[in-house]
């Protein structure tokens, strides 16, 4: 039995080591990090050059008023080398809401945000590499119904979710200029 233990032991601080943090080197960094505080890192290769490039994202500002409206900032960096980073873009505007999930699309990635209160429609923003450039390429909203049905077996109320686009536009924005808030003001479910 102890040579059972041990050997999960090691095995399990193995694992801790391999999944620490990795050192990254940036060439620079353009956000006050005094302010403003990352909550997610994300590792992808955005413009398919087979090195991982990173994105920051900061969602926590150590005030209470956020400057010029930011709601969230993201840092991208390009990879230069193993575990080397240069910087290349900062988005401001890309995120304004406080429920949000970032997914990797092949080349790019996508941005979904919740609507919030009595809006319950979600809002995808899609982003890829384009000729030296990140473009927000797609904008989407789908909403969502939730229907309830009574279970005749055994009388349980059960919800069934059913999302349905209800707009979708094709456009081409530089990350740096694209605002979201503008795009979700449209479409806001009331």
């Amino acid at each position: 039995m102890k040579l059972v233990i041990i050997v999960f032991m090691v095995v399990f601080f193995q694992s801790c080591e391999i999944r620490a943090q990795k050192e990254i080197r940036l060439d620079r960094v353009l956000v006050d990090t005094t302010m403003w505080v990352s909550t997610d890192t994300i590792f992808t290769d955005f413009n398919g050059d087979k090195l991982e490039d990173l994105m920051f994202v900061f969602d926590k500002y150590k005030d209470i008023i956020r400057p010029n409206g930011i709601q969230t900032l993201v840092s991208i960096y390009m990879g230069a080398g193993k575990n080397e980073f240069k910087y290349f873009k900062t988005a401001e505007k890309i995120i304004c809401l406080p429920s949000y999930k970032i997914n990797e699309i092949p080349g790019g990635f996508s941005i979904s945000q919740n609507g919030v209160g009595d809006d319950t429609n979600f809002y995808i923003n899609y982003y890829r590499f384009n000729e030296n450039d990140l473009i927000m390429f797609k904008e989407q909203v789908d909403q969502i119904t939730i229907r309830l049905k009574v279970d005749e077996e055994t009388g349980e109320i059960k919800e069934n979710e059913f999302r349905n686009t209800i707009y979708a536009n094709s456009d081409s924005v530089s990350i740096e200029k694209y605002r979201s808030i503008d795009f979700i003001s449209k479409y806001k479910s009331r």
